[in-house]
């Protein structure tokens, strides 16, 4: 994606007055990542030939971004003005960098050095720069104000699945290009059997432990009140397709939900462990895809809409992310006995139950939105706003190529969208996730992006088109990693990881048949796929022929 910067007063564009020979008519984006350690800082290796360094010397990118990751892995693009490829050394000469909002940060006239601790600390790169996350793409569409009453657009953020990634600074989806409402943390993924303390994963970093101790959340911390001043919902989920979650008793139910407005609303309680400190958050969600004491949930609802009552100045949402076969399986009993504000129905992953439903793209199962629309008019949720859930991309449906099937490209959202959206219970569009959102990138957006433009004028943005997992080379998504893949998933160890978009070396005249592995961290195999496919990769780890 281009990043479209206008000159400054003096009509040269900021870059020009670094000290580089002429500012670059073409911007493009990359990412590398080192496929180990480098015993040297300064040898920087990248992964995949396949690459503009090949067709020239001279190259130019958007934004500045460094950040290492868990898996020592090292991210990062950088608004270049000049750089030449050394392929023999496998290194990279820089000459200017510009930070994102194109202020002068520094000139490097010799190989690109780097530290995993301490990011080009010593070198005299200004620490705002050094610590700075990438903006999302720009978009050539002027996006509507955040909604309030209307359509919203609702984005899980925190995990993904395999080696998808996200931006693990949360306010970074919430600026006005990044066209998101309603941001869904997930998860807390545990508690039960005598446990009323939830406990799980948040993001890459923040972690909550049994005892309700918040580990590494300050960035979060931060970043939920910045969305929140600008204007993001900000929803704590809870459950995920895995976990250890499970209710015994209606007492279990509200001491839990108790202790969840306790320690995350606009309580005031010193009581317990607050994980986000004085931050709080503008309701639950939740996801329930275990059935253990299902029963006893709308107690736990209850027990949290009474406790919402305490403070009358913010509003506070209960939401639900049910799969989409009625009867539904796992959360009927909730939405036929509790109040929910929003839901969310997941329209994939479901064509071959009992009960079959999919987005109506290609005639596998049907869609049944009207059923919803019925379905919940008699329940104590007859008021619920009811969204279209969708994955951000064919692996976030189920983090296989086979998920291709329930994913809709943005043309085809855009006519589902048309259907549906004079409904007056049309509540918008919920995807999973942020992470594959940003790793689908058509015609300058992400799908996030996508969603919103369509919420707003019917239409996809950049002209949409259709689209699938990644993104082409010269887009580069936002990222940090997650666990293994399910339709909304939670992990099972502490997430890494890092993913791209650009792909590895391959001439498509290799032998490597379609969905096959082609390259990685550690690969030794077969980097050449067969003709007409092409070696893209998804994450640190797998890149395979498509």
């Amino acid at each position: 994606m281009v990043n479209r910067e206008a000159p400054n007063s003096s009509g040269r564009h900021p870059a020009a007055s670094l000290g580089c020979d002429g500012y670059s008519r073409r911007l493009i984006r990359m990412r590398w990542i080192p496929p180990k350690l480098p015993a040297n800082p300064r040898d920087l290796q990248r992964i995949g030939a396949n690459s503009p360094f090949q067709d020239s010397a001279d190259f130019y990118l958007d934004y500045m971004w460094l950040r290492p990751t868990a898996q020592r892995s090292l991210t990062f693009s950088a608004h270049v003005q000049r750089a030449a490829h050394r392929s023999r050394r496998r290194s990279v000469a820089l000459c200017d960098y510009v930070s994102p909002d194109l202020v002068p940060v520094m000139s490097l006239g010799t190989s690109l050095l780097m530290h995993f601790n301490k990011v080009f600390a010593g070198l005299g790169l200004m620490a705002g720069a050094a610590t700075a996350m990438p903006t999302l793409p720009t978009v050539p569409t002027s996006f509507k104000s955040r909604q309030s009453s209307g359509p919203q657009n609702v984005v899980y953020w925190g995990q993904n699945g395999g080696s998808t990634i996200e931006n693990n600074d949360l306010s970074a989806y919430c600026t006005s290009d990044a066209g998101i409402d309603i941001l869904v943390l997930s998860f807390l993924y545990q508690w039960g059997n005598g446990n009323t303390i939830p406990s799980g994963t948040v993001g890459q970093s923040c972690s909550i432990s049994s005892s309700g101790e918040g580990q590494n959340c300050d960035n979060l911390i931060s970043a939920i009140k910045t969305c929140q001043s600008n204007g993001v919902k900000i929803i704590l989920s809870l459950g995920g397709a895995s976990g250890a979650y499970s209710l015994s008793s209606a007492d279990e139910a509200k001491t839990i939900g108790k202790y969840l407005w306790d320690a995350y609303g606009n309580s005031g309680s010193t009581s317990v462990q607050r994980p986000f400190g004085d931050a709080f958050v503008n309701g639950f969600d939740f996801d329930l895809e275990l059935n253990n004491g299902n029963e006893f949930y709308p107690d736990m609802i209850s027990t949290l809409r009474d406790s919402f009552k305490s403070d009358s100045s913010n509003t506070y949402y209960i939401t639900g992310a049910p799969q989409c076969p009625i009867p539904e399986p796992n959360m009927g009993v909730l939405i036929d006995n509790a109040q929910f504000d929003y839901i969310w129905p997941q329209f994939y992953n479901n064509n071959n139950y009992t009960y079959p439903c999919a987005l109506p793209i290609n005639g596998n199962a049907p869609f049944n939105y009207d059923k919803w629309l019925t379905y919940t008019a008699g329940t104590p949720s007859a008021d619920a706003k009811i969204f279209v859930g969708v994955p951000a991309s064919p692996l976030g449906a189920n983090g296989s190529p086979s998920g291709e099937t329930y994913y809709a490209t943005p043309d085809q959202l855009a006519g589902i969208i048309a259907d549906v959206k004079g409904e007056s219970r049309f509540g918008g569009i919920m995807m999973w996730s942020a992470g594959f959102s940003d790793s689908n990138v058509n015609g300058d957006c992400n799908y996030a992006q996508q969603a919103r433009s369509i919420l707003d004028s019917g239409s996809p943005c950049g002209g949409g088109g259709g689209g699938g997992g990644s993104p082409p080379s010269s887009s580069t998504p936002v990222g940090t990693p997650t666990s293994a893949p399910t339709s909304t998933n939670v992990p099972t160890s502490t997430p890494t990881g890092t993913s791209t978009s650009s792909a590895p070396a391959s001439t498509g005249t290799g032998s490597v048949s379609q969905w096959g592995q082609c390259g990685g961290i550690d690969y030794t195999g077969p980097t050449e796929c067969q003709s007409p496919y092409k070696c893209v990769m998804s994450g640190a780890y797998w890149s395979q022929c498509q």
